[in-house]
């Protein structure tokens, strides 16, 4: 209900403020709250859970907070309330993913092996919000508001029913804290989350746009999301035999390795039916990294540390790589300036994959393969 939320509201919400009046400089800023949430509100919310001894708690306040503030967002037309009620959502839901993320690994009896199989009902309720929403926004303007009200409502309700974690009963303390960050591999993976955040929101938020650039119809866009979430769904289902074959870190390296010629093949085609065949990777690119990540987290982060390290790996790559894109994209003008950001996306994934490639060097003889997987 969490993620679907974000499938109802996110991909739909410039459309709905537009609708509603919003400036161009007026629907940018109240899109810029939610990667902003991310890299102030997810971290502290993830430090603050990792001093509780009951951090369902946190994820409960979290969830009626961000269930209220949408109500409110739906039902009043003043702006100023708006834009507070949007403030305070994107404040609240930052730390909701991370907590879900943190709370299914404790409950799960084989852990991150497990975890995929349950994250995997997430992007279901997303690709299901994307395609319902679609079809119903052309009646009514508000439906991605209403429905987004309707999902977090339902989750915060749902968190009453959540079994207490077993957390260590040691809890982490700042300098604990420092030093898991300063770990050089830790770093890597927010580092690399960053990155593929940044990669990524040129899709998130700029696909639909670049298609209709190019004269697709929409049904195009609607295939490319819908079939990338699609084989997103397999993999997540996949993972545990995939953490088996190839580790969390090889999932990491092959999630990013594939980035390089989606985005190159994004930016640099003119054929709007091989461009739409090119995104069904999303699933891969997207899928085998987040459950690589999160894998690799819960293996070498301390138990106590967890949800801080969560929030930093979703602070970085949902808050900072969008920024990131988000303010490249405004110093391009003119047609064809979304096609640069593609091909700038391509660059990053060339970055990300020396970088994965150096902070996981594999010893010599490992490997047997050239993905080093």
């Amino acid at each position: 209900m969490a993620i679907g939320s974000l499938g109802a509201l996110h991909p739909f919400l410039a459309r709905t403020l537009a609708q509603r009046g919003a400036s161009a400089s007026e629907t940018a800023a109240i899109l810029t709250l939610f990667p902003l949430g991310f890299l102030s509100a997810g971290l502290l919310w993830g430090y603050l859970t990792d001093r509780s001894e009951r951090p369902e708690r946190w994820l409960r306040g979290a969830a009626c907070l961000a269930a209220l503030s949408s109500i409110v967002a739906a039902m009043t037309d003043n702006w100023v309330i708006v834009v507070v009620s949007f403030a305070l959502l994107a404040l609240s839901r930052a730390p909701m993913i991370p907590l879900v993320d943190a709370l299914t690994v404790a409950a799960l009896d084989q852990g991150a092996a497990e975890y995929g199989r349950v994250r995997m009902w997430g992007s279901v309720c997303f690709a299901a919000m994307v395609f319902g929403v679609g079809t119903q926004i052309d009646q009514v303007v508000d439906t991605p508001l209403l429905i987004n009200a309707l999902l977090l409502s339902l989750c915060a309700l749902w968190t009453w029913s959540l079994p207490q974690a077993k957390f260590q009963a040691r809890l982490a303390g700042f300098s604990e804290l420092r030093s898991v960050f300063k770990d050089k591999k830790v770093a890597a993976v927010i580092g690399l989350g960053g990155l593929l955040g940044t990669m990524h929101a040129a899709y998130d938020f700029l696909f639909s746009l670049y298609m209709a650039e190019l004269g697709a119809p929409t049904s195009y866009a609607t295939a490319a999301f819908i079939g990338g979430l699609t084989v997103e769904v397999t993999v997540m289902g996949l993972s545990g035999w995939l953490l088996r074959r190839i580790g969390a870190v090889g999932m990491m390296r092959l999630a990013i390795w594939v980035c390089i010629p989606r985005f190159l093949i994004t930016g640099a085609v003119e054929d709007p039916l091989l461009i739409t065949a090119v995104q069904f990777t999303h699933g891969v690119t997207f899928g085998a990294f987040w459950m690589g990540a999160i894998a690799w987290l819960s293996d070498n982060v301390p138990e106590q540390a967890r949800n801080s390290a969560q929030s930093a790996l979703m602070a970085s790559a949902a808050g900072l790589g969008p920024l990131v894109m988000l303010l490249s994209a405004t110093t391009l003008e003119g047609t064809g300036a979304l096609r640069g950001l593609f091909l700038l996306a391509a660059g990053v994934a060339v970055v990300a994959a020396f970088w994965v490639q150096v902070a996981f060097k594999s010893p010599k003889g490992e490997s047997k393969n050239p993905l080093n997987i």
